[in-house]
């Protein structure tokens, strides 16, 4: 109602008045909602009593303390989507005594938020979970995942499924590629709500098989055989493996009694082994000269067993070693031979 507001002054005693008026008002939260949801109604400029109805439908008498109350209704279950009153009265004095206010009744299947992979993620595995919080009223969801924003064209993924997470295996997604998705709620009456924010990612640029073992590393064998000089390169590409030795003309200086000394010294290091073959040159007291045609063996080492680990498919340089051993060895017989024909 109306009031009286007064002013005197201090010193002077001078007064002056006017009127305020108290309006009633009511305030709605929030003010908007589904059926059956509540809503938390506010009033002041009320007396004691303040009676609530949703349209012509009463609610409920709140009391008022000091011309305010606050009180929480919950409005029909069976709401069709729109705008309704909510008013509160004095009920003495409801004519003058009154306020209301507008009450929007919405779909309940609000849109759901995108939790994982966050929007503008990289390095997305392409076999990647999307995750989303859940809708109350929702019994189910739409999830879409597309290459075109607009989702228009190139579609990879459109499903219904009823948990709030959707994980991804086949086909594998593009290396490098960005997609785009977006989820949505389904109530029972298979209404659906809003889709979500389009969120993006990006997969990985590239990707390896964790069960698949890494290839060997092709080895290389280098074999050096000095008096005469013959180096041979000798590369493991896969079993099995051949070793080929070419010995070069061997000048043979002969006498009655040939003195053959042979020392072999093997030397290996890390990652290409290299085996190193000394033949001490002969003892000589003659001048004759036999000039002998180059010499060649080749020796064939078997495949591994293919069944065996991949890691024990290495070259075996005790084999190769005594294979290239057993090439100077033959060189060296050669000589002994020629040496007592010619005697």
């Amino acid at each position: 109602g109306e009031k009286v507001v007064r002013v005197i002054g201090e010193s002077s005693g001078t007064e002056a008045n006017s009127t305020f008026t108290v309006l009633p008002r009511i305030t709605l939260t929030p003010a908007f909602g589904g059926s059956g949801s509540q809503v938390i109604v506010s009033g002041t400029g009320f007396s004691e009593n303040a009676d609530i109805y949703f349209e012509d439908a009463f609610i409920i008498c709140a009391q008022a303390t000091e011309g305010c109350f606050t009180q929480t209704i919950n409005v029909p279950a069976d709401l069709e989507f729109g705008t309704y009153t909510i008013r509160a009265e004095d009920p003495v004095t409801p004519d003058t005594i009154n306020a209301s206010a507008s009450f929007e009744a919405i779909n309940p299947l609000v849109a759901p938020e995108p939790l994982e992979p966050a929007n503008g993620e990289q390095d997305v595995p392409v076999t990647p979970i999307f995750a989303w919080a859940p809708v109350t009223v929702a019994e189910s969801y739409e999830f879409q995942l597309s290459k075109d924003p607009g989702f228009d064209r190139d579609v990879l993924v459109a499903v219904s499924i009823t948990d709030t997470t959707y994980s991804h295996s086949a086909p594998a997604l593009d290396l490098d590629t960005y997609y785009y998705w977006r989820v949505r709620a389904v109530d029972e009456d298979e209404t659906c709500g809003p889709w979500s924010l389009l969120r993006n990612i990006r997969t990985v640029a590239e990707t390896t098989n964790p069960g698949e073992p890494a290839e060997p590393t092709d080895p290389t064998v280098t074999v050096t055989i000095t008096n005469p000089p013959v180096t041979s390169t000798v590369t493991v590409t896969s079993p099995p493996l051949t070793v080929t030795q070419t010995q070069l003309p061997i000048t043979v200086t002969k006498t009655s009694e040939v003195t053959h000394t042979k020392t072999a010294v093997v030397t290996t290091t890390a990652a290409s082994p290299t085996i190193t073959m000394t033949q001490t040159p002969a003892t000589v007291t003659h001048t004759t000269v036999v000039e002998q045609p180059p010499v060649t063996v080749t020796h064939t080492i078997e495949p591994v067993n293919p069944s065996e680990d991949p890691g024990d498919r290495k070259p075996n340089w005790a084999m190769i070693g005594m294979i290239l051993g057993g090439a100077v060895m033959a060189a060296a017989g050669l000589i002994v031979i020629i040496d007592k024909m010619r005697y």
